[in-house]
């Protein structure tokens, strides 16, 4: 299974891919603004794709113009699988690498954990189990230059097309972008939950707030 908008094409994730992916996950992370928040690419990039490139790579798929991956959607068929694994190896190693090169005690790092913790007393991370109903999870990135274009909507058919082929019965995903939420409604994604993301608002100066959003597939 293949798809192309012009010279732009859709396949699955290759092991070579993952440099690249790694790439734009950082560049793309806290809304374009990783560097406010946090300056080390390598924890920033394991953090949002590990799990996706090293643990389930067969539900990850990239959007390629020539060689040069230009955009991508990680993804998993089991969000609960996946979380457990996540919760239980990935992010005790990701905890271990932060205290161990010393970055938990960056500044901006410290700062960032400030603003997070006064969010996780106003229970702004409070989130409802949906994956009884929407078992998978979805994560697109494209490269700044290449938005517009419909790739994130071809990679986005792409994997819908995958995840029916596998009989699962709904995904869902979830953006901090104004401009995302609008495109995953147009996509047919239902608004789940909408919550405020306070800690965000030292660098952004305005109200930021989190989309959970669902589909069902059958």
């Amino acid at each position: 299974m293949s798809s192309s908008i012009l010279d732009i094409k859709i396949r699955k994730f290759v092991p070579a891919d993952r440099p690249a992916i790694r790439r734009i996950s950082f560049k793309t992370s806290f809304l374009g603004s990783p560097e406010f928040f946090i300056n080390h690419e390598e924890a920033v990039a394991d953090a949002l794709t590990l799990y996706f490139t090293d643990y389930e790579p067969e539900s990850s798929f990239v959007a390629i113009q020539g060689e040069k991956v230009i955009g991508y959607l990680t993804g998993t068929k089991n969000a609960a699988r996946m979380n457990a694994m996540v919760n239980s190896r990935i992010f005790p190693q990701l905890w271990r690498h932060a205290f161990g090169q010393g970055l938990i005690f960056q500044k901006k790092i410290l700062t960032l954990l400030w603003y997070m913790g006064g969010s996780a007393l106003k229970w702004e991370f409070s989130l409802p189990d949906v994956t009884d109903r929407y078992p998978a999870l979805l994560h697109i990135n494209i490269d700044e230059s290449f938005r517009g274009r419909g790739v994130g909507r071809a990679l986005m058919d792409y994997f819908l097309d995958y995840l029916k082929s596998e009989r699962i019965p709904g995904v869902h995903c979830a953006t901090l972008s104004d401009d995302a939420y609008r495109f995953f409604t147009s996509a047919g994604f239902y608004l789940l939950l909408k919550k405020p993301r306070t800690y965000l608002r030292y660098h952004f100066k305005k109200e930021m707030f989190y989309y959970l959003l669902g589909k069902t597939l059958r």
